[in-house]
């Protein structure tokens, strides 16, 4: 919370994510449809981040949020009239049993004052007490429990008026809605977060943006245009498109991207297509074995205040390990071309076509009527020179083992890629810790640069519990003659220490590692309620936010019990943090959660020589 309040964009997109569960459903409880339920978790993240400076309280970043929705709710609520859309509710339900329960129940609660219906969503959809809901609503206690009573016994009156049966106890509304709100999290929920967060850092770089770009465009242009190995043919078409400090922009985080790009490491494309007003252009890419970055330019014909891709795809795709793309396009209202990257992973370079074709839709938005009703689908066909980028990498056959913290550790078998660079890593089966990160993990050249984990989202593969595949930047354009694997630092607990154990009947931990406290727990008919407290490092997890626990609940014979439900978290005075969740009853004895991120960190120097 510290960081984020400073600026720290990473820390509030943490925190963000901590809560986005709890967001979502309870947005969900009032729109009943995806669409307004994420663009009301968009809308929050706007608000939010625009005015976290103003938050009092920080300790109450997770009711400050709630109340920011339930603001929001009111206002979609009286512009739409109270009007719910039900039709994606009933196409997907109507076979369910207890469908007609659900959606009597819905209007019976909508039907309510306001203010009832604030309590007996935040009450019985999500579990909240009688205080915490105070907090939110800011009235006194005792008022939220005069409208809980008033609005308990309304719907009770209602549903007799009703077909149904009318309802004899709270424990049958609870039992109501933990149906009604059992709603799984739509893909797009992260996206959403993103969206609202872009929306407010537009506004806030308008005038930063032009200055910075100005700067460095000037700096990378000198390099790019004066390096010895640069072939003129992609350095002049990027010239001469407008906006020249975008490729910049796009690179800037990569130190490795950026070294290509600097070195004309890139093919110039320039296919396009256009629909409603919005061309796409198909700029140019830079490829590998591993990787492939296609950058593109949307120009703005039609005046649009927003636009994001959908539903995009690659055919064919036999060959792709991962993608992302298409971060939400607010800028595009102020300016006429913007430009993005879309990053793909690849599996098995043999499956590379010579030709890729692009299709995407588009959220469309103008600033005076919203959102476009639009169906067009933009779709651009993509060569690819496969052999101009084929065998180009560094290969390094070694295997060495060190004793890092007091654990071996193997590395083996580096691939410098043009674009981003692997190692082989695997842990001793025997070893006393179970490691979670290697901190500060880099490759190091002789004149001190430094190439670390990458930042398209994709640090590591798994191959199994002891094996895995690390992603760091390019070093391929350093022209190095030596180059160093360097950590300085190690995530781990002792493995007797992995598992949290809970002992139902008395209501206490059995194990625990250090650091690690039950703060509190309580019970209702359905969910154990627990909050634990962590201490964190002040210096280097300012802007961490750690899912500690496994999703999976085990009982005390190992199987699986429940899935972890309503995970939030937020940050405490002292450096402690506080994460909270639920999991449903039965007749277990003990719960286990296996922990699988700790903030306990074992320092060391290793420097391994790999060329």
């Amino acid at each position: 919370m510290i960081q984020a309040r400073k600026g720290n964009d990473q820390a509030f997109y943490d925190l963000m994510i901590a809560n986005r569960e709890k967001l979502y459903r309870m947005a969900y409880s009032y729109f009943h449809n995806e669409d307004d339920a994420l663009e009301a978790v968009q809308e929050v993240t706007y608000r939010a981040f625009k005015q976290l400076k103003k938050l009092k309280e920080p300790a109450f970043f997770s009711t400050w949020l709630v109340r920011i929705l339930i603001n929001y709710c009111n206002d979609e609520m009286k512009r739409k009239g109270k009007v719910v859309a039900y039709e994606a509710f009933e196409s997907k339900e109507l076979l369910e049993e207890d469908h007609a329960e659900k959606l009597d129940l819905k209007t019976k609660i909508q039907m309510l004052r306001k203010e009832y219906q604030h309590v007996i969503i935040l009450r019985y959809f999500h579990d909240l007490a009688v205080p915490e809901i105070a907090r939110i609503l800011e009235k006194p206690e005792g008022t939220i429990k005069t409208w809980q009573h008033q609005a308990l016994k309304e719907l009770k009156v209602a549903w007799k008026d009703g077909e149904l049966h009318a309802m004899s106890s709270e424990k049958e509304l609870y039992q109501i809605a933990n149906k009604m709100n059992h709603v799984e999290l739509p893909s797009k929920l992260n996206e959403s977060i993103q969206a609202g967060m872009w929306q407010a850092q537009k506004e806030r770089r308008v005038t930063k943006r032009r200055i910075w770009s100005s700067i460095a465009v000037s700096l990378f242009l000198l390099v790019f245009f004066t390096t010895v190995r640069a072939s003129p043919t992609f350095a002049n078409y990027i010239s001469e498109l407008p906006g020249g400090t975008w490729l910049v922009e796009l690179v800037h985080s990569d130190k490795g991207l950026q070294q290509a790009i600097e070195q004309n490491y890139a093919t110039a494309v320039g296919v396009s297509d256009e629909h409603a007003g919005l061309k796409l252009t198909i700029e140019g890419y830079t490829a590998d074995e591993a990787r492939i970055v296609i950058f593109y330019s949307l120009e703005n014909k039609e005046g649009y205040s927003y636009a994001s891709m959908q539903h995009f795809t690659l055919m064919p795709n036999e060959f792709l390990a991962s993608m992302s793309y298409g971060e939400p396009h607010f800028e595009i209202e102020n300016e006429k071309m913007v430009y993005g990257k879309i990053d793909i992973g690849i599996n098995d370079i043999n499956k590379l076509p010579e030709e890729l074709t692009l299709a995407t839709t588009f959220t469309l938005e103008l600033p005076t009527t919203g959102e476009v009703n639009n169906e067009d689908v933009w779709e651009v066909i993509i060569p690819f020179e496969k052999e101009s980028f084929l065998g180009l990498k560094e290969e390094y056959s070694f295997n060495e083992t060190v004793d890092f913290a007091g654990q071996n550790i193997t590395f083996s078998d580096a691939v410098i890629y043009p674009t981003q660079m692997s190692i082989e890593f695997e842990e001793d089966k025997e070893n006393s810790l179970k490691i979670f990160s290697l901190e500060e993990l880099a490759i190091e050249n002789e004149k001190g640069e430094r190439f670390e984990a990458t930042t398209n989202g994709v640090i590591s593969h798994n191959h199994n519990e002891w094996e895995k595949t690390l992603f760091l930047e390019s070093s391929y354009f350093s022209e190095a003659e030596e180059l160093y694997i360097t950590a300085s630092r190690v995530r781990a607990l002792p493995k007797e220490a992995l598992q949290v154990t809970f002992d139902v009947n008395s209501q206490t931990l059995l194990t625990a590692p250090r650091g690690l406290t039950l703060h509190e727990y309580s019970e209702d008919t359905s969910y154990h309620h627990f909050t634990f407290l962590i201490k964190m490092d002040e210096e280097l997890d300012q802007s961490q936010s750690f899912q500690i626990f496994d999703r999976i609940i085990l009982d005390e014979k190992k199987q699986q019990l429940d899935l972890i439900n309503e995970w939030s978290s937020r940050t405490l005075e002292d450096s402690f943090e506080e994460f909270s969740f639920k999991v449903k009853k039965g007749n277990e004895q003990k719960l286990v959660f296996t922990i699988i991120d700790y903030p306990n960190r074992i320092y060391d120097e290793m420097k391994i020589r790999i060329k």
